[in-house]
């Protein structure tokens, strides 16, 4: 996959971090999570946290799983806080690095935002971001690809010659272009309605190896 192999160029040689941003279903989150895999060959410490629209409605809730706990330090200052957070996800024994997946980030809440820009901009870990267009997202997220912290990937629709490849991966078998084309018109090259129309194409029947 293009997209993975230029993420492995960019782990290689030392970039920030990358971005993938694209529609909804287009495959950003298993890009993603790909990652992960030849991070850890590459020695890396791996970590992942998914934004959603209610961890949003709490500080830091995003990375909640990754941070210690801060009732004794609520009195400090918010920049006080960031720094404590940001030095306990980076903080490891052995001094390895840290590619760190945060999914969905148009959904992350201010202050995980803060904590995201703020571990890009004094390094120690390798970001790998999804983004989908078209949402709002808070002004640290747009500030990773406006100021070119993070190398945006753009993630498109399938194509057809992609969906007749995927086709014959997934269905053990060579797929008729008229197929193929229905395939393609139908999910309008997004990945997660591909997969659907062919798991309920093979059950119903209308789709059979002949």
């Amino acid at each position: 996959v293009t997209e993975l192999t230029q993420v492995a160029a960019a782990i290689d040689t030392g970039a920030g971090g990358v971005l993938f941003g694209g529609p909804a279903g287009v495959g950003k989150t298993r890009l993603a999570f790909e990652c992960l895999g030849f991070a850890a060959e590459r020695g890396y410490r791996t970590a992942h946290v998914r934004a959603n629209r209610t961890s949003a409605t709490i500080p830091y809730g995003a990375f909640a799983a990754l941070l210690p706990p801060a009732t004794s330090r609520e009195s400090e200052s918010r920049g006080d806080l960031l720094r404590y957070f940001a030095e306990a996800i980076l903080d490891d024994p052995d001094g390895r690095p840290l590619l760190l997946v945060v999914d969905d980030a148009h959904d992350l809440d201010d202050p995980s935002a803060a904590l995201l820009l703020h571990l890009v901009m004094h390094g120690g870990v390798f970001p790998v971001v999804t983004l989908r267009t078209g949402e709002p997202a808070p002004e640290s997220v747009v500030m990773l690809w406006k100021d070119e912290l993070l190398q945006r990937i753009e993630v498109s629709p399938l194509t057809v010659a992609d969906i007749a490849m995927l086709a014959v991966d997934v269905l053990g078998g060579p797929v008729d272009g008229t197929t193929v084309h229905a395939l393609r018109t139908t999910s309008e090259g997004n990945v997660l309605f591909l997969r659907e129309l062919i798991i309920s194409a093979v059950a119903s029947g209308s789709l059979t190896d002949v």
